[in-house]
């Protein structure tokens, strides 16, 4: 079944559930997310002023949509962002890769697979063995294990996110968060 046909018989059987909602119970229909995904927090950060200011957005942007059509390139998928890397890890820049280890539209085995090619490719070794990561509990210094993360070559941090499908942050904010600035605030010393 492909992806197209699969959203075509999700969005028929919304609309014939939110059709039998207004006419059972004289409700109004949940919100139909878009097919391409549900994007709400990230269209209204993305195009909030505080955040254009902070990210240094030219205010004379388009609004920021995850779906555009408003641009037009291809994509060869059998090649994904792949040949982006070799460019960006020469110049220098650090890599955190995040897998949701329960993620079913690119599972941690595929994001192994490519980054085991990188490192083919590219003569990279691992720097590390897999190795537990925390994050803080609700409770002062409880601390739960995060996930896994190995580090391969000098710039690239592998993460595992526990309990996380494709989207982490949405899953996982909490979490994602901290993971997201152990990274930046890692200083070579740092677990992550």
């Amino acid at each position: 079944v492909s992806t197209q046909s699969t959203w075509v018989n999700r969005r028929h059987h919304l609309s014939w559930y939110s059709d039998y909602l207004k006419h059972q119970f004289e409700l109004d229909p949940p919100p139909t997310p878009d097919a391409c995904t549900d994007d709400l927090g990230a269209h209204e950060w993305l195009n909030d002023p505080q955040t254009k200011v902070a990210l240094n957005i030219d205010f004379q942007a388009p609004v920021w949509d995850m779906c555009t059509k408003k641009i037009t390139y291809s994509v060869d998928f059998t090649k994904g962002s792949y040949w982006l890397y070799p460019t960006l890890l020469k110049d220098g820049y650090k890599f955190l890769i995040v897998s949701g280890d329960i993620d079913g539209a690119v599972p941690t085995i595929g994001t192994l697979r490519w980054l085991k090619k990188l490192r083919k490719d590219y003569g990279i070794q691992p720097e590390s063995d897999w190795l537990p990561w925390y994050t803080s509990g609700d409770r002062d210094k409880e601390q739960q294990v995060g996930g896994f993360r190995i580090k391969i070559g000098k710039n690239i941090t592998l993460a595992t996110m526990k309990g996380s499908g494709h989207m982490v942050p949405l899953w996982k904010p909490k979490e994602s968060y901290q993971l997201l600035s152990d990274f930046i605030q890692t200083t070579g010393a740092s677990p992550i």
